[in-house]
């Protein structure tokens, strides 16, 4: 017998991925939610008793989905999925009674020997594909590169989280396209609040090239250099923090870069002056893709954001990247 199945995730290309990955027969039904609120609905009418969810996701999160899984001592057995990757999302999810934990980007062998491992799926099985999928002719270029951005934002907070010992709150990425002189008038706004500083890092690479920006105050520097174990003036502390958001510029440029099989080659990051665009100078009204990210340690009061601006001559190269991904 089959077992009642729903893929939980705010995009369409992994819900379909585990779609496609899943064995014939392996779900008797097929339910897919876009959210961690539209997944309770599903278990709470009987739709489901296996469920694939992932972590990072607009209204209800994956940890909410579980805490309320586990209260209601639900029959539902939950495979967590995510790109987000530090050890601390790990113990978390397992201590909220996760049956397992997978990474993105995840193959369909990595998932089949995870179901096989657990008991799931019978040896014989392995082989035969399932065909219920969603829709897919709404599926665009935004929403792939949202689950590319995800995944490599995962990678960078594993990364800071693995240094400092921390656990990283990572929100949905916003992808936009802007107008430079809106994202100038972003950088203004950043720059014109005290103490607060702008770093600017310039990469490029297969046709595609850009700018990452991310904003810092002078307390935020200090935080980072207490969680370093380097304290210092705050001179010192934002040369760290210059450091540290170049680790993590570079982690997730890589993470872009691996899951579109290119790579890129960056410059030094270096601090914006008052008045200065750098790449926007160019562009005058044009628009410009941007990708935002963020990420939260609200113990120790950092919340800070990253811009990844991707030039207009860039985007039929992207755009030849995103479809050999999702194909």
């Amino acid at each position: 017998m089959g077992y009642q199945v729903i893929l939980c995730d705010d995009s369409r290309l992994a819900r379909n991925f585990l779609a496609r990955s899943l064995p014939s027969g392996f779900a008797e039904q097929q339910h897919f939610a876009e959210s961690g609120k539209e997944a309770l609905e599903l278990i709470e009418q009987g739709k489901g008793n296996l469920l694939f969810l992932d972590l990072n996701m607009p209204d209800l999160d994956g940890y909410q989905v579980l805490a309320q899984l586990r209260a209601q001592q639900a029959d539902c057995q939950v495979i967590v999925i995510s790109g987000d990757v530090q050890p601390k999302a790990r113990e978390k999810v397992k201590a909220l009674g996760a049956l397992s934990f997978l990474p993105k980007p995840l193959s369909r062998e990595q998932l089949l020997s995870e179901l096989l491992a657990l008991g799931l799926i019978e040896t014989e099985t392995l082989q035969l594909p399932s065909a219920e999928l969603e829709e897919e002719s709404s599926i665009d270029r935004i929403e792939v590169l949202r689950e590319v951005a995800n995944v490599a934002m995962g990678r960078a907070a594993g990364t800071m989280a693995g240094i400092f010992n921390v656990f990283v709150q990572i929100p949905v990425p916003r992808i936009q396209a802007m107008p430079a002189t809106e994202v100038q008038m972003l950088i203004e706004q950043w720059q014109s609040q005290p103490g607060h500083q702008v770093i600017s890092q310039g990469f490029v690479g297969a046709g595609i090239c850009g700018e990452v920006l991310v904003e810092l105050s002078g307390e935020e520097a200090i935080s980072m250099a207490h969680l370093m174990g380097q304290e210092g003036n705050q001179g010192n502390s934002q040369a760290l923090l210059i450091e540290m958001s170049s680790i993590l510029i570079g982690v997730c440029l890589k993470g872009i870069a691996s899951q579109l099989e290119l790579a890129f080659s960056h410059g030094h990051p270096i601090l914006l002056a008052q008045g200065e665009q750098r790449l926007l100078d160019e562009l005058g009204d044009k628009a410009i893709l941007c990708i935002r990210f963020g990420y939260q340690i609200p113990e120790h009061h950092l919340n800070q954001q990253l811009v990844l601006l991707i030039t207009p001559a860039s985007l039929p190269m992207l755009e030849k990247r995103l479809y050999q991904l999702v194909n």
